[in-house]
């Protein structure tokens, strides 16, 4: 009876064992053939295992580039510390999800989705088994989405100003339909042509320095992340004339409110600069009347000295003379009267 009893449980023992080298191959192969990025951390963040063919199509690595090494080394630093805290919050709730970038193994960035649950394994160590996947082309399809919101609100709150978009190499990048109405060039003409096509030489330099000082203020640790730069410049219309043209800009950001890129609005003030130039001709020839009207009165003044002899009228006059010129304190004479 002991040997029939002793058989029973080896066979019973080695069921098992088959039944969980078959089930352990069922996942293994799932996991293997999965397009998701499978990974298995232990309580220090570090990687125990990966599905190695998934990490290598995604992420560029080998397992043993991964196995062994934490998991924030491998995560932005803009977002380590979120990271950090929400695998800490998993291991201790037994669940959880964050939205992280992940550096590739050529050293750019992928945005990638990951949600974890914990386990505990055959010795009772607690695990966790994050499955995560990349989101990049989402994100940059929500990073479009709001630029085109932002822009069309911007479009809608100044419909008679020009919306254009730069990115921080100072290439433009978007440019609302508007610009025919000031420069003449479709959206499409402008974005395909350098600044100093359409900008005057003075005013190229202009905005040069001028963004020069702005990247330079980027660099600060204490900014006003909000704040605007007013420019006025000349630009070049597509028939050859000049446009003025003034210019509000500020940095597009990111949520961590790094810079991004440059949005500007544009308005022609051409009229604007007519006028103020009017004003200041009707301003100038108004000042012209009063000297001359003082040099007159001056005069009249001098005529009512009763007994003045021809000499001293003709010398008082060359006296009051120069009060009348259009700029006295630049314009010299020399003036002789009776060889004097």
């Amino acid at each position: 009876f002991m040997v029939e009893a002793l058989i029973q449980d080896i066979s019973q023992q080695k069921i098992a064992e088959q039944l969980l080298k078959e089930s352990e191959e069922k996942y293994r192969v799932i996991s293997e053939t999965a397009y998701d990025l499978i990974g298995i951390l232990n309580s220090k963040f570090k990687y125990e295992y990966i599905n190695e063919q998934a990490f290598k199509q995604i992420l560029g690595y080998e397992k043993e580039d991964l196995i062994g090494k934490s998991a924030l080394k491998f995560t932005h630093p803009d977002d380590m510390m979120e990271t950090a805290q929400a695998l800490r919050d998993g291991f201790k709730e037994g669940s959880g999800g964050k939205e992280l970038r992940f550096k590739h193994a050529d050293g750019h960035w992928v945005w990638i989705e990951a949600k974890g649950k914990t386990f505990h394994d055959i010795n009772g160590e607690l695990k966790a088994i994050i499955i995560s996947r990349d989101i990049s082309e989402r994100k940059i399809a929500d990073q479009k989405l709001k630029e085109s919101e932002e822009r069309y609100r911007l479009i809608s709150e100044n419909p008679e100003q020009n919306l254009v978009m730069y990115d921080m190499s100072l290439t433009m990048t978007y440019s609302s339909p508007f610009v025919y109405n000031i420069l003449g060039y479709t959206s499409e003409e402008i974005m395909n042509m350098r600044i100093d096509e359409y900008c005057t030489p003075s005013t190229y330099k202009l905005l040069l320095n001028a963004f020069r000082e702005e990247f330079k203020i980027e660099r600060m640790k204490d900014k006003d992340l909000r704040r605007i730069r007013t420019i006025e410049m000349e630009q070049i219309h597509k028939n050859g004339s000049i446009v003025n043209i003034e210019g509000r800009y500020t940095f597009l950001r990111d949520k961590d409110g790094k810079a991004t890129g440059i949005l500007g609005v544009a308005r022609d003030i051409t009229k604007r600069k007519q006028a103020e130039l009017k004003l200041r001709e009707t301003s100038l020839n108004l000042k012209e009347r009063v000297n001359e009207l003082i040099c007159l009165f001056g005069l009249s003044k001098l005529f009512e000295h009763p007994g003045i002899s021809i000499n001293e009228v003709f010398q008082g006059t060359l006296d009051l003379i120069p009060s009348a010129w259009q700029f006295p304190e630049i314009l010299s004479a020399k003036k002789r009267f009776n060889n004097r």
